[in-house]
């Protein structure tokens, strides 16, 4: 007598009634089509073997969970049944935490099912299953682990949080910009990471969007599966690189830093903030540091000709953040007491280099204080007439008479690019049109 193997045969497992799982039309027109064939086969004088399926009571989410797992290792239906309806399994997780071992099997589920075929088999794949979702759980963690750090921080962040900043920060300045001065969200989002994070970067001035850009730029969203997106960057912003634009973009910098960064410090003891107070105690990144730090490299730049201004400025400014990335990344100090603790300690380095001719510090102090006595209308000038006489201010202004009452020399005193000084007898530094003026001073 033929035996039919054992991995055809079919299950002998719990009935469970037609009409629980199907519609009463379907269930009706399926019991009809099932007696007809029941009664052609009897009358051809044929046994048929009664199959019973066994169909989880269990529906929806879990149902459909535990289907895929069992096609996936080919695990008996009673196993599924089990799992679903006796252990109550809703998630993979919750199969992946059922035991501890792969020894546990037999005691925690093939021994618990009755009338089971072939338990050696289906303990062997249960283990596989079991394995298996250990693994993949352990590899979509680990994803997520080396997930790209750029990526994440090149996102938004969400709405409410954007808004809180906005609102603390209102709350704390009463201030609000010029849509060509006003950070972009995109910029905001990613410094307040970095800032939570403490893994600051240091951004190109050049890369800095306000929210003019913002409004006139969109990235692009392309969806390529179901659960991946590509995201297209912003297209690049025609940028004039001068010296008055990078002092803007640095002044949109500065203040993108204190709106990230206006968040109360948390567990901090300190007084009630008061007008005295360090502005720095109580915020991450006040914006009355971040604005003094762009005052400094202001003024300073503009005391250089436009030719050689650019470059210092930008050397001096990528340094000192470098330093505030260094700090923010090996240090717990909050970011607005770094940047305090760097101003003061890189004083010295923004001090303006002498004229070309190499002319003393105190002749370039000489130079100043002799404009402002100008009513800083005129360009600067030295101290000295080419004859080593010191020149007269007045006479700057038209306003002295022959011969000087001081003694002093009647000569132009406007400063040349050459770093000498006009020393023409016939007009002032009022009157001075030598093409040579140094009148880049006052960029």
């Amino acid at each position: 007598m033929l035996k039919t193997p054992a991995h055809k045969r079919p299950a002998i497992l719990f009935p469970v009634p037609q009409s629980s799982i199907m519609p009463a039309g379907v269930a009706k027109s399926t019991a009809a089509a099932a007696a007809a064939s029941t009664d052609l086969a009897a009358a051809a004088g044929e046994q048929q073997p009664i199959i019973v399926e066994t169909i989880p009571e269990t529906t929806g989410a879990p149902l459909l969970i535990f289907k895929k797992l069992e096609a996936e290792y080919e695990l008996p239906a009673a196993v599924t049944k089990h799992l679903l309806d006796v252990l109550g399994l809703e998630t993979l997780d919750d199969f992946a935490n059922l035991f501890t071992d792969p020894s546990e099997v037999d005691s925690i589920i093939t021994s618990q099912i009755p009338n089971l075929d072939r338990k050696v088999l289906a303990t062997s794949r249960i283990r596989q299953a079991w394995s298996g979702v250990k693994q993949a759980r352990a590899q979509d963690l680990l994803v997520k682990q080396k997930a790209g750090v750029p990526e994440d921080f090149d996102e938004l962040l969400p709405q409410p949080e954007l808004d809180e900043l906005e609102q603390a920060f209102w709350t704390r300045y009463h201030l609000r910009y010029a849509p060509e001065v006003e950070p972009a969200d995109l910029l905001v989002s990613r410094l307040s990471k970095e800032m939570s994070k403490r893994l600051l970067t240091v951004r190109s001035v050049w890369q800095t969007r306000t929210m003019t850009h913002q409004l006139s730029t969109s990235r692009k969203r392309r969806k390529i599966s179901e659960n991946l997106e590509f995201v297209e960057r912003e297209p690049d912003v025609n940028i004039t690189q001068d010296l008055q634009t990078y002092l803007e973009l640095l002044h949109t910098l500065c203040i993108a830093y204190a709106r990230a960064g206006v968040r109360a410090i948390g567990d901090r003891s300190t007084a009630p903030e008061s007008r005295l107070s360090d502005p720095a105690d109580y915020v991450e990144a006040p914006l009355e540091i971040m604005l003094r730090y762009h005052h400094r490299a202001q003024t300073q730049a503009r005391l250089l000709p436009p030719a050689q201004a650019l470059r210092w400025l930008q050397k001096r400014d990528e340094d000192e953040r470098t330093l505030w990335v260094e700090k923010s990344r090996t240090t717990a100090a909050p970011f607005g007491r770094i940047v305090q603790e760097a101003f003061e300690r890189r004083e010295a380095v923004w001090d303006t280099p002498p004229p070309p001719t190499g002319a003393p510090r105190q002749q370039q102090q000489a130079a100043a204080s002799q404009s402002a006595s100008l009513g800083g209308a005129l360009p600067p000038a030295v101290g000295n007439a080419r004859d080593g006489g010191a020149t007269c201010p007045a006479f700057q202004r038209g306003q002295c008479r022959e011969p000087c009452p001081q003694k002093r020399s009647h000569v132009c005193a406007s400063l040349l690019t050459t770093g000498k000084i006009c020393c023409m007898k016939n007009h002032g530094a009022d009157r001075c049109s030598n093409r040579k003026k140094a009148l880049a001073l006052s960029v």
